[in-house]
């Protein structure tokens, strides 16, 4: 925050903000003017493609109506050219300040008198997000319900629960870890078995599986197997499957 950020500053590093005031569409508008941004801009965080971006992720789609709100659409040669109504459809936000942030996009492109199908297609993916927002708050409000703070807990989530979870735990590991950070999907079954094993031997007392991820109970089995004959099955609900470890 503009505020509080330069009370971190010490006798030999002053912290200054300069430009606290400008909000995103500011930035992006004074962005969409250099050339060599709208050249190699990269907001995607989520790609796994050789594309620079891919295009369809909240992030993405986020910056392509930013784009058309300040006339620079089609400026930036990294991201598509148009607002494409089936990849609008299709968004899901992952956190929850982004909901607001599609709303008000939305207006914006009303204003400016959108295409009808971009606008139904946007209306569709904001109405995904609430619908993920609201799966979201019914997993966290289970786990608060189940498992107290002072738990030490671990998150099979792929990153996406973990940073809500640790506003109420104090704390909360990715599950598998290196180092406190997510250390990607285990290979095969017996990684995720000996990553369970590891695991069990830490202080962690409960392992929390998110819908996203329960696939993965399939795809390991024999990971499934430890869980469902050596350990507790605390919850089970459509968002969140809660084991004691």
């Amino acid at each position: 925050h503009p505020l509080l950020m330069p009370l971190f500053s010490t006798a030999r590093c002053e912290i200054v903000i300069d430009g606290g005031e400008a909000d995103r569409l500011h930035k992006l508008r004074r962005v969409s003017r250099e050339s060599l941004a709208m050249q190699t801009l990269r907001v995607c965080w989520a790609s796994h493609e050789p594309a620079y971006n891919c295009g369809r992720c909240a992030k993405c789609v986020r910056t392509l109506l930013e784009l058309r709100a300040v006339d620079a659409l089609g400026d930036c040669t990294t991201l598509p050219d148009r607002l494409d109504p089936e990849v609008l459809a299709e968004v899901t936000a992952l956190f929850p300040h982004e909901g607001p942030i599609l709303e008000d996009r939305y207006e914006r492109l009303v204003a400016q008198g959108a295409d009808p199908d971009v606008l139904a297609a946007l209306e569709a993916g904001i109405a995904r997000t609430d619908r993920a927002a609201a799966k979201r708050r019914r997993a966290l409000d289970k786990i608060v319900e189940v498992l107290a703070p002072d738990v030490p807990v671990a998150v099979l989530d792929e990153d996406e629960l973990r940073y809500d979870l640790a506003r109420t735990h104090a704390t909360v590991v990715p599950f598998p870890e290196r180092d406190g950070f997510f250390n990607g999907l285990p290979g095969d079954d017996a990684d995720a078995v000996e990553e369970l094993s590891r695991l069990r031997r830490s202080p962690v007392v409960a392992l929390i599986v998110w819908a996203h991820d329960f696939w993965a109970l399939d795809y390991y089995p024999a990971f499934t197997k430890v869980l469902e004959t050596e350990c507790e099955l605390l919850a089970a609900t459509p968002e969140v499957r809660i084991y004691r470890l």
